[in-house]
């Protein structure tokens, strides 16, 4: 997505052909690779299937079909032929060129991208995992009190599931770029923007299971079934990062420091996770914002905020062009985990510029953290003590943001 570094008519062109708008299949190829993976032709299973797919992006496009039998409607994800031979070569040019990179320039090390491509790539190849995380996702939300009802995830039918295909049940529903849409659906975009931040803050601070593709071709939004007014889908489950216990505390301890713009907090995570010679840089890959912002906690949480002047996003771009090399070399160090979340970040920002609606995810995050430490400090500590300490915590941090919020009401 990358809006604060691109120019907006890239970004725009991008995001209408990238993401769900990729060159299609042709329907001789699907049906083979039905026939290949299932074992039987699509006339057997489906009692029709439409030919031009609905979708279509860099590894698959689904098609929407009528089961045989039953009539239920149904989403079949197909992947594009012979991509499995094709994706190995182009790792092992990925892997030449960072080599090559390395060799020309030392200090350009590369190698943390050729990890992670090899190790996601094959597994996004691999539809039975995407269906594996689909029940796992769907699982945890129908879990939360917080999201049940609100968000939901197409069910799998794992029976007609295979290396390169993918059933699943179909959901109309309209974009969340669809304002139009989403005001037909009662669907007001802030309520939208709230069930977004919370579901992903669940999933990054308290599951530790995260779907780290969230773009807008991901999401849609429906009547919701079960009688309220209306309901987010998640789609595409291909891409997850599982977070151990020790970073998703981490994690969370980095992004209370952040927001509150407590310095040491900070500064003290970022050591832990190998960036203690870069803290205003690590940062600022974090939250997009120069330091100066992210240490002003007299501006309050919206200094944050994903909205920007053109003047911020030519500085924005200025010091990643500056600190490239720099910033290469941190995301060689920093853990693992970090790399994919960055991206998810990424996305959820280019999400909530879609929706336009000024919602301030920052207060979601902050309390998921402390709930976050909280929960680990009564683990480690079990008792009445630790009961009262995260009463306490969570009225110190209710307290903070409200005096923040004041100070930059009335001073700034």
């Amino acid at each position: 997505m990358l809006d604060h570094l691109l120019p907006a008519s890239y970004v725009s062109t991008m995001k209408h052909n990238l993401l769900d708008k990729c060159p299609v299949s042709s329907w001789k190829s699907v049906a083979r690779t039905i026939r290949e993976d299932l074992g039987c032709e699509w006339d057997e299973i489906f009692e029709h299937i439409e030919r031009i797919p609905v979708a279509s992006a860099s590894l698959a496009q689904v098609h929407k079909a009528r089961e045989r039998g039953t009539g239920r409607m149904l989403a079949v994800k197909v992947q594009h032929e012979d991509l499995r031979e094709t994706s190995s070569v182009d790792l092992m040019a990925i892997e030449a060129l960072v080599s090559l990179v390395r060799w020309v320039a030392p200090s350009a090390d590369y190698r943390w991208l050729t990890r992670e491509a090899n190790e996601n790539l094959p597994r996004e190849l691999d539809f039975r995992i995407e269906a594996e995380n689909s029940i796992l996702c769907k699982r945890m939300v129908d879990a939360s009190k917080a999201l049940r009802g609100r968000v939901d995830v197409p069910e799998v039918d794992l029976s007609r599931t295979s290396a390169r295909v993918l059933v699943m049940e179909w959901i109309d529903g309209v974009s969340v770029s669809d304002k139009a849409g989403l005001k037909a659906l009662g669907c007001n975009p802030k309520g939208l923007a709230n069930a977004i931040a919370t579901c992903f803050c669940e999933m990054i601070y308290r599951w530790g299971f995260v779907h780290a593709d969230p773009h807008i071709a991901n999401m849609l939004v429906r009547k919701s079934p079960g009688g309220g007014r209306w309901q987010l889908v998640l789609l595409d489950h291909g891409l997850y990062r599982r977070l151990d216990d020790s970073f998703r505390l981490e994690y969370s301890k980095l992004w209370k420091a952040l927001i509150l713009g407590d310095v040491a907090g900070i500064t003290a995570s970022a050591t832990r996770m190998n960036a203690a010679g870069s803290v205003p840089l690590f940062a600022g890959m974090l939250t997009q914002r120069q330091w100066r912002d992210v240490t002003k906690w007299e501006k309050g949480t919206n200094r944050l905020k994903h909205d920007r002047t053109e003047r911020e996003k030519e500085e924005i771009q200025e010091f990643v062009g500056q600190h490239a090399r720099e910033i290469s070399g941190l995301l060689a160090k920093v853990p693992r985990e970090l790399l994919l979340l960055l991206k998810t970040n990424d996305c959820l920002r280019s999400v909530d510029k879609e929706l336009g609606a000024g919602y301030n995810s920052f207060l979601v995050t902050a309390r998921e953290c402390v709930r976050t430490i909280n929960a680990e400090s009564l683990a480690q500590r079990p008792g009445w003590r630790s009961r009262v300490k995260g009463v306490v915590e969570r009225a110190n941090l209710e307290a903070r943001l409200q005096a923040m919020s004041l100070y930059s009401f009335f001073f700034s």
